[in-house]
């Protein structure tokens, strides 16, 4: 990738923004995004601030979440997905992978639900608890080392179809960089970031050639999961008609999502 720090963070940015939007748009399954990179590259400094009331760029429809379990993950679909918190944080993901098998696979079950369909009547015992098709996108990050650990029992299980699995690949250059401005005080690439998403989820259409541009692009490159895929890019040029302020998602809005795809293309 090119060496522009600036650039690239502000790209990046964008794309977690948009799966965040996700979440504020109607008959749209909130999305999900797995960001693998190196160790220190700076992953866990672009999504934490989302999820932090102390930071700026807080929006209070997400919620970090350090060390995911199946007991966290009931209480959020129970108590938190009710009131409109919408994705999980995940910054330190590859922990879930660290359990005994048997604590692992029950989160597992949970966790594809509610990541497509939606969570009805869940068995933990002779009883059944309600929790009313809730649905959660997560925002999470992996070390590559640690993806590359997991990734066959992604694809085995599904999981893997449930992310949108992206790359983020930094210089020691601009890693350096970034640590120099950080101890200067300097966070220009952790400006601000107003998501405006709405207390009430706002309907966004989608104009047909954009759909048929979708599909195409599916076709072309995603054709082992090409209906998972379709749902996810239409939600993405939705939230970029949002983050623009239309009501209608354009052409406009689907090159603004192509031109943040060199993060997915490609393995990890």
């Amino acid at each position: 990738m090119p060496n522009a720090p600036h650039s690239e963070w502000s790209k990046m940015t964008e794309l977690v923004s948009l799966v965040l939007t996700t979440g504020a748009i109607q008959k749209c399954a909130p999305q999900s995004l797995l960001l693998v990179g190196l160790p220190g590259s700076g992953k866990s400094a672009l999504v934490e601030r989302f999820s932090d009331d102390d930071d700026p760029s807080f929006n209070g429809k997400s919620k970090l979440v350090g060390n995911l379990s199946a007991w966290g993950l009931r209480n959020f679909l129970k108590l938190e997905a009710p009131r409109g918190v919408t994705h999980i944080i995940a910054p330190e993901f590859q922990t879930l992978f660290m359990r005994r098998q048997d604590t692992w696979a029950a989160v597992e079950g949970l966790l594809l639900q509610a990541m497509a369909e939606g969570v009805g009547d869940y068995y933990n015992g002779p009883e059944a608890e309600s929790y009313n098709k809730a649905k959660l996108g997560i925002v999470a990050c992996m070390t590559r080392d640690a993806y590359m650990t997991v990734r066959n029992d992604f694809q085995r299980t599904g999981l893997s179809s449930r992310f949108l699995i992206v790359r983020w690949t930094r210089t020691r250059r601009q890693i350096e960089d970034a640590i120099r401005r950080k101890a200067g005080g300097n966070f220009s690439q952790l400006s601000k970031v107003d998501l405006k998403l709405p207390a009430v989820k706002r309907s966004i259409d989608v104009q047909h050639n954009v759909k048929e541009m979708i599909l195409r692009y599916c076709k072309e490159t995603r054709s082992d999961e090409m209906n998972r895929a379709y749902d996810r890019f239409v939600a993405f040029a939705q939230a970029a008609a949002f983050r623009r302020g239309v009501r209608s998602a354009t052409t406009t809005d689907w090159k603004a999502v192509l031109a943040l795809s060199r993060f997915w293309t490609g393995e990890v």
